[in-house]
């Protein structure tokens, strides 16, 4: 049975999440899974817990990506434990890529804006570093919101296609192509080329194949 609590009180939603702990209708040996928003969130969770327990242990508090990942990697076991498209990986890839394609001779002109942004941010060993880098996690964090809201975008990118709906980035053309050559290089790094618009794309196939491994892992409640 699925059950849904809602309320925009922090402490009513601690209160029944500790309330359904007591029950200990769960194995003690698996741990419990608590999805976040963030760290912090997780933070203060297992202080309230434990405050009210006694105890805080064998709870484990996922974001919403890496327990996403983690049931896909549950029931297609050859994915890798982490996605190679998480924004970590992704900011030290295009980190790699910018300075290369600003100056590739087939790409400066597609990619004269990312140029001009830098231009002026070098010093004496060239491109600064510290600006790439800022740049790269920005434009990570840009694709990895795609990932979540604009799958289907991101799917048309890697097929060659540039005509999206739902969104207009006709001002910045240099957004697909710069997709296509971060799949192309986790290609040529060997990567798993599965990420979530792919896996979202091929979820309910993938479900019928691995239903066992889904189902012990998704929760019987949740507070929201």
């Amino acid at each position: 049975m699925f059950r849904l609590y809602h309320s925009n009180d922090l402490d009513v939603l601690k209160e029944l999440l500790v309330h359904q702990m007591k029950q200990g209708d769960s194995d003690p040996f698996i741990p419990e899974q608590v999805l976040v928003q963030s760290q912090g969130m997780a933070h203060w969770l297992k202080l309230q817990v434990a405050e009210s327990l006694g105890i805080a242990a064998n709870i484990e508090f996922p974001l919403p990506s890496s327990f996403v990942w983690k049931v896909y990697n549950s029931v297609k076991p050859d994915l890798p434990e982490r996605s190679h498209f998480e924004k970590e990986s992704m900011t030290w890839k295009l980190m790699r890529l910018l300075p290369t394609l600003i100056a590739e001779e087939s790409s400066k002109e597609l990619f004269a804006p990312i140029a001009h942004y830098l231009e002026g941010k070098s010093n004496e060993l060239g491109i600064n570093q510290q600006k790439v880098f800022a740049l790269a996690e920005k434009i990570a964090d840009t694709f990895d919101q795609y990932l979540v809201y604009r799958p289907d975008w991101l799917l048309a990118w890697e097929a060659g296609n540039d005509e999206i709906e739902g969104g207009d980035i006709s001002n910045q053309p240099w957004q697909s192509e710069l997709w296509r050559r971060l799949v192309a290089e986790s290609k040529q790094l060997g990567h798993s080329l599965f990420h979530r618009a792919r896996l979202t794309d091929e979820l309910v196939d993938i479900v019928r194949e691995g239903k066992e491994g889904l189902n012990s892992l998704l929760p019987t409640s949740s507070a929201d």
